[in-house]
Parts: structure tokens; C-alpha cells; sequence
């Protein structure tokens, strides 16, 4: 069943095509990756889903609603998150503040129970607690909970990155090249996460470059190449197209 539809998609910058045409499905449950060269049109994409830019035309259909155009926090409240190709943690909280700070997509309570610290506040602060704390424990971030954001170990804060995207509560995650400058282990760490997180019910959009990331855990790959869509299918169809061989695998893939 389709989660997202992009349908004609089409961004043009100052008379320059970054997307064309481009139609795809994003299918409940599962892990799609959007690779080509850089210049391809993946960012943009991103952009576009949720809702940094909009496009020149086309549209956006999330759970069988337009969104296209659509303001950022309204697309994000509907369960669409990203998170970013840098690093973007809150360097001077630590890790559990971080998580507990990224809740404020999903709380109910409003400036009247904040100011007053109404029961209903106070039931809903100590689930944020709890939540955080699954969430910690579910990245393996568990130990690190009181050491500063700014202060973890490059891997650590991707891995941070993905914490606060979850508690977000995300039904549809749009991972912005998670393991780029990671070392094998740390690789290794974002891979089996990102499995995870496929494991609990939440669909996955990938852009990634790192391609044994990419083969080892896509369901689907879809190819951009100068804006177009020049191949889709599963990781073995890909490592065979020729096209996508010459434009950007190389011949190592052949």
C-alpha cells in the first residue's frame, strides 16, 4: 500500500531543472533509497516532501492528502520527519534534554497548563520522560544521557539525530545521508538501527551515497540523474542496470 505519492514533480531554480518529472511511490514498511551523483536532485526532493520549498509543479500526496506546498510544521505534525545531512543537535543540552526538547512536535498541553502546571501537564511530562528514555535505549544512547549533545563522538550525534527524529513520532523518516564519515563500526551501528526502526512500524526514505549501506539494507532503489528518474527496482536490479553502472556505480558494480 502506498504511504507517499510524488506525481509529476518538477523544481526549476532561475531557468535550472533540479527535478523533472519525477514520479515514484514510497510503499508502507518499507526502506526506498534515492542515490545518483551529486546534483541529482535528492536534496531537493527532501525539500519539497517536507515542505522547504516548494515546487514549480507536481504534486505531493501523503495517506491520500495533497500536502504539496504546504507549511513545514504542518507536514511534520502529520508524521513526515527528516533529519540532516550535518549534524544539527542542541549543543549546549545534553542528550536526554535533546530528546525531551524534540517532543514538542506531539504535546497536547498548551501556555494555560504550562503556566498553571495542571495534572494533565505533569502526566504528560513524565510520559516525555519515560519515552526518552525508551528512545536512549533504543539507539544505544542510554549511557551517554547526561554527557553535553556537543560532546559526543561524531557517530554518537548521528545517532542523536536519529533520537530526536523519532521522538517526533515519525510514520514517514527521511534519513539525509545517516552514515556519511562514519567508520565500519560506527557504520555498522547505523545500519542495524535503521533496520530497527523499519522493524517498529515506520516507513523509511533514504538518500545515502555510502553505497554498501545502501545495497545491504533498501528494500527498493530508485536513481536520479540531473533531475530524472533513470532506474528503480531492488539492489540486485540496480547493480545490473547499465545506465546506472555509467552514470554513477562505475564499472566496479558491473
Amino acid at each position: 500500500m502506498s504511504l507517499l505519492d510524488i506525481e509529476d514533480l518538477t523544481k526549476n531554480f532561475s531557468g535550472l531543472v533540479a527535478l523533472n518529472d519525477l514520479n515514484f511511490q514510497v510503499r508502507k514498511g518499507e526502506i526506498l533509497s534515492i542515490i545518483g551523483p551529486n546534483g541529482a536532485g535528492k536534496t531537493t526532493l527532501f525539500n519539497l516532501v517536507t515542505g522547504f520549498l516548494k515546487p514549480s509543479r507536481g504534486k505531493i500526496i501523503y495517506e491520500g492528502d495533497e500536502i504539496t506546498g504546504r507549511k513545514t510544521n504542518d507536514i511534520a505534525k502529520k508524521g513526515i520527519i527528516r533529519t540532516f545531512q550535518i549534524t544539527k543537535v542542541f549543543p549546549v543540552l545534553t542528550v536526554m534534554e535533546s530528546i525531551r526538547t524534540a517532543h514538542h512536535l506531539s504535546t497536547k498541553y498548551g501556555f494555560f497548563a504550562t503556566l498553571t502546571n495542571t495534572s494533565s501537564k505533569k502526566n504528560e511530562e513524565r510520559e516525555i520522560q519515560e519515552n526518552s528514555k525508551k528512545i536512549l535505549n533504543f539507539v544505544k544512547l542510554h549511557n551517554e544521557k547526561d554527557v553535553l549533545s556537543v560532546n559526543l563522538s561524531y557517530g554518537h550525534q548521528r545517532l542523536l539525530e536519529v533520537a530526536i527524529a523519532l521522538a517526533a513520532k515519525p510514520r514517514l523518516l527521511l534519513l539525509d545521508e545517516p552514515a556519511t564519515g562514519m567508520n565500519q563500526e560506527e557504520m555498522k551501528s547505523i545500519m542495524e538501527l535503521i533496520l530497527k526502526i523499519r522493524e517498529i512500524g515506520i516507513t523509511i526514505l533514504l538518500v545515502e551515497h555510502n553505497m554498501k549501506v545502501v545495497m545491504n539494507i533498501s528494500d527498493r532503489i530508485i536513481v536520479l540523474n540531473y533531475g530524472v528518474k533513470i532506474a528503480e527496482g531492488s539492489p540486485k536490479e540496480i547493480q545490473g542496470d547499465k545506465k546506472v553502472i555509467e552514470s554513477y556505480l562505475g564499472k566496479g558494480f558491473a
